[in-house]
Order: structure tokens, then sequence, then C-alpha cells
């Protein structure tokens, strides 16, 4: 019985399941394409070439219920944003399209695709193919039950490793449920680690990360002859744009018959060269190799693994060989570049046919070409900038030539965004009925009459009542932008306007519901079905973020820099070309060049293509004196790129009545401009040149102004070339160490010193500073507590996982800690501790010491009588056999003495002098004294400041200690030097203890310390004799002043520097100066460990 009840059941179940499916189907299949009433275009003027496309609608026959009417007045919105007003059927008369509410309007479906009578599945993004890309590569994402092929509702974003959305541009493929996009590079964007943001139309978000540029190939030829030798440069990045110097690499390169050839940096085929990181302008790869390419012609597949702290990056590349190609390009370059300096591309080119016409070269459109004046090369004939040709792509996140200006001036509140719906289903219908998505522009809520202002260069088109009531359209070369709702225009149609030109001033006109500045933006060439007919989100373009805040400079996708060479070859020919480029002043950047082109005759100005585009009529009346826009149709007249033509033509007139286009929702219309001549492509590289700028590595991302007392030296070590230290006063008023433990690329693990609440002062010693100590493993540390007025001793023990000693307060007696305080430290050669501050009430100046258990207080005692007075720059140094030396700049007096005073564990010798005509500006809060010592000889090298911070009288002076005595040196930077309202208010000082190489490191500014501040450096080889040319450190020009910088004092494997930009709470920045490498011929090798000048045994580096 049960048997046969479950049978039944069963046979029950199927039945159901096949009605189900019977009811389905046919619903799937009977759902047509329908659109609520569309308009109907009028016909074409006579004139025009271009003819309507044919669209197919099946519209359903379902009744349309009566929309309720227009507000007579703004007032009467149902929304606190502006309506958009229904389109115009023309073919009627303008008669107006009936609006209806959302719940009753009929539904419009797409034939083809699954609707509401079958489960949807959500939008999926499925994982990337791969997580590393060259920066030349396209990023294929794949979005799979898309039910809308527009996009609707959905948003794509791609944001760097600090927030920041790039600038990008995509192409869209669908092919039945599923949407393919292929994200394209711009030319130029910050390299490192990206992630991929899509949220759906019910705002559901997926990611993934990816990194872009981080890896970079070059190869000296894209095309190649059998038998020639490939030479291969390579620069490697970290995720935040670093140049990493020490990774494993390794190279396959596989041949089209099948070879593999393998090149690593293990076994030496790929060379590491000395150059790396280094802060210097250098035409050496940071890694390189050479590959000798056999008989076989084809392509040739590079696979570039890196393996680093952060991971492992595989990237691919290529380069063909050919019998005979039609030309041979070799070009000659940087792979990285210190971004202040300009560099040279020269290009070695021999013709294997007879050529007439131009050779194209293609730049970053923020590269600044300058000619080639040397007779080596042959310079370029002509520049000129073009469009990136962007047409049937869509643009996100994408900004013009440069970051718009603001419309106004000020900051206003942020009220309806892009693409934001309004709360009420009767707007949100209002939008969809006129064709939108959503909200097409961004509106900024403020008072009428506020100023408003072009916001780039451009030709006013439209300056009168319209769509959005009072309104203007400016076209610029990138495309338009759009004012609406004013109260007063101050231009005319046809006027030409320049950025920051005031316009007019905003209002309330037009269908407002409040007092506001409705503004839009519309680019060239873009994807007019996203949508918003072509609009996009204008805040990237201004720099600016959702919440208002203005983000700086954004990337251009839009134009490109062109640089032509007319050229007539005849088969055999060769010659050389080349230009010199200066790259803007950012970092990390990544920059595409190439590939260079051949082009037969010559481009001259393209003819004008019309395009059917409705365009915003003026204003139409309904029988209730509603004002309602309507639509009619108009071609477009679109100029290109002009060169000088090989014939006159007669230039295309643009009427500005016919400019203010909203384009028509088609189906991937895009019309190219074609060029009157026959220039053609003849030949191509098969490649683009790669070229990454690094940047300065961010040690601490939000340190406090007062990083810590102006003259507190030194606060860096390195115990290792990899292993550093920096110690330093954070924002929340505790001062801190931070570690780095791969050469200073990157710095993490942030440490408490001490849990003092406003630590002012630290100061460092490292137990291998002092000569003859080979074994030590503390630094030990000296801060001020500003709160208790106190001084306070710890130390670090950098082989026991950097344990901490409780900090025990050595002030014995009464102190004031002050920015104008000071301290040192050092270590004794009979292992006794000494530190010194002083203090603006001299009897409260100190020099104490302790020869053991220093975490005992009691154990600390002063030493001598004190020889100090007031808050003086102080420094103690070691001398032999226990004794010690004080250096002090005396600002007693209005004219400074530089002095040293010798503790010969006794008593203090007396202040002796070394330069007696210092000249103060203790206003000015330098750190005019920086010291360090060669451990190996006890030789002690100063430099100071003379009138820091005085305009062209600013110099860095310089003594030497010879072991018996002071003499001055040769200036770092005389008074001739400085320039014309350039000063220098802060230094430190490097040696390199193996070669007794100084490093002069200072700040030098302009317009008192305000303006224009940069690091640079020089080096002596001569006990400071002589210096070296001035080499700039940090990557980007500082616009502000600049906190003290900083150095390790002394070191044989790396020399590092770091600076501290003077706003609140902004980073601490550094890099490595040079990457020191070990002596090779003329030290004892032992069982893989070399001897250092001072005697130490390290690690060779082979």
């Amino acid at each position: 019985m049960i048997k046969k009840i479950l049978k039944n059941l069963f046979i029950f179940f199927i039945l159901l399941s096949i009605t189900v499916e019977l009811t389905v189907i046919p619903v799937i299949a009977q759902t047509p394409t329908t659109i609520e009433n569309p308009p109907s275009p009028p016909p074409l003027p006579q004139e025009s070439a271009i003819t309507t496309p044919d669209v197919q609608l099946d519209v359903i026959d379902t009744p349309v219920p009566t929309a309720p009417p227009l507000p007579e007045n703004p007032s009467a919105t149902p929304s606190g944003s502006p309506v958009l007003p229904a389109p115009v059927d023309s073919q009627a008369g303008l008669k107006p399209t009936v609006s209806v509410p959302a719940a009753n309007r009929p539904a419009f479906t797409i034939t083809g695709l699954p609707q509401s009578a079958s489960i949807k599945k959500k939008m999926k993004l499925l994982a990337l193919t791969k997580r590393n890309f060259q920066p030349n590569e396209f990023i294929g994402v794949n979005l799979i039950n898309v039910y809308d092929p527009l996009l609707s509702g959905v948003t794509i974003r791609v944001k760097n490793k600090q927030g920041e959305e790039l600038p990008i541009v995509y192409e869209k493929e669908i092919i039945g449920d599923e949407i393919n996009l292929k994200i394209r590079p711009a030319r130029y964007f910050k390299p490192g680690k990206y992630q991929l943001e899509i949220t759906d139309q019910d705002g559901v978000k997926s990611s993934q990360d990816f990194t872009w540029g981080v890896l970079a190939i070059n190869t000296n030829k894209s095309v190649f002859k059998p038998g020639e030798k490939a030479l291969i440069a390579i620069t490697v990045l970290d995720e935040t744009g670093v140049t990493l110097c020490d990774t494993f690499l390794q190279l396959s390169v596989k041949s089209p018959d099948g070879g593999d050839s393998l090149f690593s940096t293990s076994d030496g085929s790929i060379k590491i060269n000395d150059s790396c990181g280094n802060k210097k302008v250098t035409y050496l790869p940071d890694y390189e190799s050479e590959y000798q390419i056999g008989q076989s012609t084809g392509t040739y597949t590079l696979t570039l693994t890196a393996e680093t702290k952060n991971g492992i990056y595989t990237v691919n590349d290529r380069f063909t060989v050919e019998t005979n190609p039609l030309f041979e390009v070799e070009r000659q370059s940087v792979t990285r570049i210190f971004p202040l300096n300009n560099y040279a591309m020269t290009f070695n080119i021999k013709a294997n046919i007879d050529f007439d016409g131009q050779i194209v070269e293609t730049v970053p459109n923020n590269f600044k070409i300058l000619p080639f004046d040397q007779d080596t090369a042959r310079s370029y004939d002509r520049l000129a900038t073009s469009s990136a040709g962007l047409n049937n792509q869509n643009i996100a996140g994408v900004s013009t030539g440069s970051v718009l200006g603001l419309p106004f001036e000020g900051s206003f509140p942020l009220t309806l965004g892009f693409g934001e719906t309004p709360d009420s289903d009767w707007l949100a219908g209002r939008y969809r009925s006129f064709g939108l998505n959503a909200h097409d522009a961004q509106d900024f809520a403020m008072p009428e009459g506020t100023p408003l202002l072009a916001t780039d260069d451009g030709l006013i088109t439209l300056s009168g009542p319209d769509v959005y009531g009072v309104t203007i359209i400016i076209k610029h070369d990138w495309g338009r932008s759009y004012y609406g709702h004013l109260s007063q225009t101050m231009v005319t149609a046809g006027q030409n306007v320049s950025k920051g030109d005031l316009i007019g001033y905003s209002g309330n006109t037009g269908l407002s519901t409040g007092p506001h500045l409705h503004f839009a933006v519309q680019p060239n060439a873009v994807d007019y079905d996203n949508g918003f007919y072509g609009k996009i989100n204008p805040l990237p373009l201004m720099g600016m973020s959702r919440d208002g805040q203005i983000l700086g400079e954004s990337t251009s996708v839009f134009t490109e820099s062109k640089i032509y060479w007319d050229v007539s070859l005849k088969k055999g020919d060769s010659l050389k070309l080349a230009y010199i480029f200066d790259p803007p002043e950012l970092s990390p950047q990544f920059y595409l060049l190439g590939p260079m082109v051949f082009e037969s005759g010559q481009l001259t100005a393209e003819s004008p293509q019309p395009s059917p585009s409705p365009t915003l009529m003026e204003e139409t009346v309904d029988p209730a004196g509603q004002i309602i826009p309507g639509l009619s149709f108009e071609p477009e007249i679109e100029s290109g790129l002009s060169l000088i033509p090989l014939e006159a033509t007669q230039p295309a007139t643009i009427s500005p009545a016919l400019s203010d286009i909203s384009p028509q929702p088609s189906p991937n219309i895009g019309i190219t401009p074609t060029p009157v001549s026959s220039a053609r492509t003849v030949f191509s590289e098969t490649r683009q040149w790669q070229i990454a700028a690094d940047a300065d590595v961010t040690i601490d991302a939000s340190a406090n102004n007062n990083v810590s007392a102006w003259y507190d030296q030194p606060k860096m070590v390195f115990i290792s070339d990899l292993t550093g230290y920096f110690f330093y006063r954070d924002t929340d008023g505790e001062c801190y160490f931070i570690k780095t433990t791969d050469g200073g690329a990157s710095w993490t693990g942030q440490t408490t010193i001490t849990d003092t609440v406003d630590c002012q002062n630290v100061a460092i010693w490292y137990d291998r500073w002092t000569p003859g100590d080979l074994t030590g493993n503390y630094i030990h540390i000296i801060h001020s507590d500003r709160t208790n007025s106190n001084w306070m001793y710890t130390r670090v023990d950098t082989a026991n996982s950097d344990t901490l000693l409780t900090a025990v307060d050595i002030t014995s007696g009464t102190v004031t800690v002050d920015l104008d305080t000071n301290g040192t430290i050092i270590r004794a050669t009979d292992g006794e501790i000494y530190a010194a501050w002083t203090d603006q009430n001299a009897p409260q100046s100190r020099i104490v010491s302790c020869s053991s258990s220093c975490d005992d207080a009691g154990n600390w005692a002063n030493v001598g009588t004190n020889p100090q007075d007031a808050a003086d720059p102080i420094a103690l140094m070691s001398l032999p056999d226990g004794d010690a030396i004080l250096i002090r700049l005396d600002e007693s007096d209005s004219v400074a003495d530089l002095e040293y005073n010798i503790w010969n564990q006794s008593s203090w010798g007396g202040w002796q002098d070394i330069d007696t005509d210092v000249t103060d500006q203790t206003a000015k809060n330098p750190n005019p004294i920086s010291v360090a010592i060669r451990r190996n000889t006890f030789d002690i090298y100063i430099i100071y400041i003379h009138s820091p911070g005085t305009d062209d009288l600013s110099e860095v002076r310089s003594a030497y200690w010879n072991g018996a005595s002071f003499s001055t040196k040769t200036d770092c930077i005389s008074s001739d030097d400085t320039g014309s309202g350039q000063d220098i208010v802060h230094t430190a000082i490097s040696i390199d203890e193996e070669s007794a190489t100084v490093y002069c490191i200072y700040h030098k500014t302009v317009d008192d310390g305000t303006s224009d501040a940069n690091v640079f450096y020089k080096t002596s080889t001569d006990n400071m004799t002589s210096w070296s040319s001035e080499a700039q450190l940090n990557t980007s020009n500082i616009n502000t002043k600049i906190i003290p910088v900083y150095s390790n004092m002394v070191d044989s494997e790396r020399i590092y520097f770091a600076y501290k930009i003077s706003t609140a709470t902004s980073p601490v920045y550094g890099g490595t100066i040079v990457d020191l490498e070990p002596p090779v011929n003329d030290q004892l090798m032992k069982h893989g460990l070399w001897f250092s000048g001072v005697g130490q045994k390290k690690e060779f580096t082979w």
C-alpha cells in the first residue's frame, strides 16, 4: 500500500514539473523587445550623408494609463531633486510623451534575454585568469548572469593600494548572458597592487586583487632577425611602486621551434647592476640579461617570474623574429627613471625597402618633449596631440589632460550624485522614461548668485534657457561640460573661455526644487549607450572623491603626444633618430611609449563626419504652459587631428548650435573621422617601451609634525644591508621605532619606546658605531618627556627579538624640555655610556654617564663639571682609550663659534675653536650641526650650517678631525651655490666606512623655507677637500617646508636617508642613496665571509 502511494506521488510530481515547464517556456519565447512610446526622429537634413540606423522594435500592446500632470512650479516636485522631462515625439509636432509612474508603467524587455518568468541568478564576477599584468596588458573581466547588456546600475572601479580610483577604459563584448570586459591600460598610471570592484544593481560588491606594472621588461628591438642578440632590461617594483633590488628573478624564453632557455639571478645569467634603486640618473637597467636568437622565425615568448616578500609575480611578453623585416628598429633608453631629470630616447633604424613618409612615435601627453641637440642623431620635425581613439569604449573614473578646475570657488555640499537614483519611485520612473538609468550629473547645493567658473578652456555653444533651466554648455577638446539651473549667464554662444573664467551665477531656474548647480560632463567618443547619454561621473575629473575632498592630479587616457620625422629612405639606408623627454615630477608612475609606426603619406586635416545625434532644443511649451525640452536630430561636426597638410584644405567650420549634443541612445554607433590623405601604416613595432618611475619609500604614513627635536642626531641605523631602524615621534605624542628587513623598501612593526605621552626628543647610538666594537647588538636610546620634564634611557637588543629595557629617568635634577633642547648619546671604547642634553637654562644642561646596569637610575652620575650653557646644538663622539669629545655650536652671541671639548675620563679640557664665524639663526629652528665617525680610524667629520634659513647666504661648511686636531674644509654648499632666494635649513651626514666617502645631505628651500623644498646630497672622496655636483634625492618637488633630514651615520653596506614634510600628520619618506658593494679584490676571503675595513666579518655578496 505504501509503495503504491509513493508511486502515485512520484508520478504526480513528474506531471507537475512538466506542467510548470510548459507554462514557463512560452512566456520566454514570446517575450518581445519593447520600449515605452519610442520617439521617432524627424528626417535628417538633406545635405547629411548619414542615414538613421534601422532599429526594429516589437511593442507590447498594453494600455497606457494617464500620467499625473507635471508640476507647474518647482516646489510641486515630489522630491528634492530636479525632475528630468519626458522625451518628445518629434514627428507629432513636438507633442510631449506621457510620463507614467513606475508602478503603472508597462514593462520593457530585450528580446532573447531571460525575464522574470524564469529564475534570475545573481550577477557574478568570475576569477581573473591571472593576478599579475604587464603595464601594456588588458585586464580581462568576465561577468555572468547579466540580463542587461547596458550594465544599468552596475559600477566598475579599479582602485590602487591607497584607495585612489584609477581612470580606466574598457571594451564590452556580449555573449548571451555573459559580458566580457577588457580594461585597457592608460598611457601612464601608478604601478602596484590594485583592486577591481564591481557593484551590481542591488548594491552587492565583488572584488579581486591584482598587480599592474610591478614588472617591466624591455628588449632593444621588438622585431629581430635570426642570429641577432636580444638585450633584455628588467625593473621590479613592489606593491607600492618602490624599486626592489634583491629579488630572485627567473626568465624563460621560448622559441617557435619549442626551445626553452632559462635565465636567473641565482646563476648570474640575470645581472643585478650596482645602480639598482640608487637615487641618481643612470641608463643602466636594474636587472639585465641577453639572449642569443637562433634561426627560427616567429614569436618568441618571455615569461618573467619574480619572488618577493609579498609573493610571486609572473608576467608574459614577446618579441618577433623575421628573416627580412621591412625596417629594423633598435631603441636605446631607460627602463627606470629618476623623474626629476631629462632622458634621451634614440633609435637606430635601417630600411630594407624604399620609403617616403613619416615615422611616428607616441608618448604620454604629460611628457614634455624637447629637441635632441647633439649631432649624433636627428631630432624630430614636429609634435602634435591627438585623440587616443576611444570610440565604442566605456570610460570609468577617467580624466582629461589634467584635473579639471572646480566650477566654483570654495566648497559646497554634494547632494544628488552621478548615477544615484532618487528615493521617489515616481522620479526614478521619470529618469527611465527619458532614457537615463539614473541622475546624469553631480548636484552641488549652493546659494543663488554663486559665481560659476569654466572648468577648462573651451567654446561656449549654448548660453540661455534650455533643458536645465538657464544652461551653459562648453565644448572642450576632450568633450563638453554642462551647467544647469543658473540665474544669470555672463557669456554668449560662440565665445571662447579659459579655465577659471567667470561664466555665470548659480540659481534655481527650470525644473528645480531648490538653489543648486547641476554639473555634468560628456567626453568625446564614449559609449552613448552607457545609460547616461555618454555622460560620466565628473568628480574624478576634478580630482574629487564622493566626500568632496580634492585628491590631486588624475591620469589621462584621452590624449597622447605624437612625435614626427619626415623621411625619404632608400633600401639599405640607415639613420639615427632621437628626442629628449622630460617626465612629470610624479612617482611612482608607469609609462608606455610607442610603438614606433612608419606611415606612407602624411596626415592632413580630417574631413568632417556628421553623426545622427539628438540636439537639446531650447524649450517646448505644452498647452498648460509647462516648459518641456524636446529632442531633434541634427548632424554633429567633429574635427580631428590637424597636422601640416600635403595640400591646402579648407578647415571644417563648427556651428555652435550644432555642438550642444546629447547623443541618441543607439546600439554601439561610433563615427571615426576619416583622414583626407591616403596615409597608411607600412610597419609598426610589435611592443611598447616600458618605463617605471619609482617612489620614495613611506617609512611612516602619518608622523607628527615635530617628528622630534630639530637638533637631535642621529635617529637611523642599519645593522646590516637589509635590517634598519628609524626612531621618531608619532601623532599621538609617543616615541617609536619602526623597522625594515628588506633594505628600506618597506618599514613595519611600529614599536613604542616608552609610554610617555609627550615624548619630545629622541637620539640613538648603536654599539658597533663605537670603534673596535665588532659584536655589540644594542641600540642605546635617550628620549625626553616634555610633560614630566625629564630625560629617559632605554635600549633595544637587536639580537633578541628587539627586546626593550624598561626606561629609567636619568635626569638627576630639574630640566626644561622643549623644541630648543636636544640630546646626544654614545658608547665609549671602554663601555661607558655618555648622554648629554641642553636646556635654555644653562644650569639645567647635563652630561651624565653609566658604566654598567644602566637600567638602574642610581647608576647614572654627572660627568665632571658641566661645561655647557643654554640650548646649543651638541654632539658627542668616541675617542681612543675611553675618552669622549663634545662638539657644540655656541649660540650665546649673534656670531656663533663651532667648538669642541675633550673629556679624558677625569676632567674636561676646555673649549677649543673650530670655526669662529658661524652666523646663527635660532629662529629658523635648524639642525645646523651633523657629526659622523669613521670607526676604523677615529676620524670625525662635521657638516654645519652658516646663516641657516637666510636667502642667498646659507652655507653648508665642513670640518675634519684627524685624530689630533680639527681643521675646516671645503664648503659642501657655499653662498654662491644656493642661488637666488634659496637657503639651507637642515643637514645630515653619512660615511661609507670602507671608502671614506662622505655624504653631505641637506634640505634646500626657496622663499624663507616654505616652498619648493627638496632634499639634495653631494659626496666627497678626499676628506671633504672637494665635492661632487649636487643631486636631488626626493622624487617629487615639495611645495612646503621640510622638517629635518636624517641618514644612517656610518655604514659599509647601505647609505639611507629620510625626511618629513612639515604638515601636521604627513608621512616620513625615505630611500636608499647607494647600496654599497663590499670590496672584492683586496679583501681576505674565508668561507664565504669578507672582512670590512674595521675588521668585521660579513657575508660576501657575489
